[in-house]
């Protein structure tokens, strides 16, 4: 429960850690998710509905660019591209360079379980992904939140 500051109370998610509401701080995002694990990929696309944002879901890198391709022609943009490094089929380093490729200013948030260092600097300049954009897993869905909301 949250009190509003007319003393209301209210069911909404809240960050015991920082006692933040997470309610309607992603309001408006349109996020694609790029994730091959189907209980991952609910497991995101059930928050960030929970936080108020459009999820739309790709459960694999050539998917995600034909969906992205096809909602660009259409003028339907994403605020943000979520996409795991381990992919079925194509990477997701290389999902990220196809969708940077086409769309220069398209923000994306990296999901890893490799150590930063691990990750090859020249592919991540390749999709314009800096460092704050990129999530070691397993990480709290509070610092998805943060990296969404800067």
């Amino acid at each position: 429960m949250v009190s509003t500051p007319g003393g209301e109370r209210k069911n909404e998610p809240i960050d015991t850690k920082y006692g933040a509401s997470f309610s309607n701080l992603t309001n408006q995002l349109r996020i694609l998710i790029v994730e091959s694990e189907p209980d991952i990929c609910l497991l995101f696309n059930s928050y960030l509905e929970l936080v108020g944002a459009e999820s739309i879901t790709a459960d694999n890198g050539d998917k995600a660019i034909s969906i992205f391709q096809e909602d660009k022609n259409q003028g339907r943009n994403y605020d943000v591209v979520l996409i795991d490094t381990h992919l079925k089929g194509r990477l997701g380093l290389d999902v990220a360079k196809k969708i940077h490729s086409d769309s220069q200013n398209q923000r994306i948030v990296l999901l890893t379980t490799y150590v930063k260092e691990e990750l090859s600097q020249a592919a991540l300049d390749s999709a314009a992904i800096n460092d704050r954009d990129i999530l070691v897993m397993p990480f709290k869905l509070a610092q998805l939140h943060t990296v969404l909301n800067p």
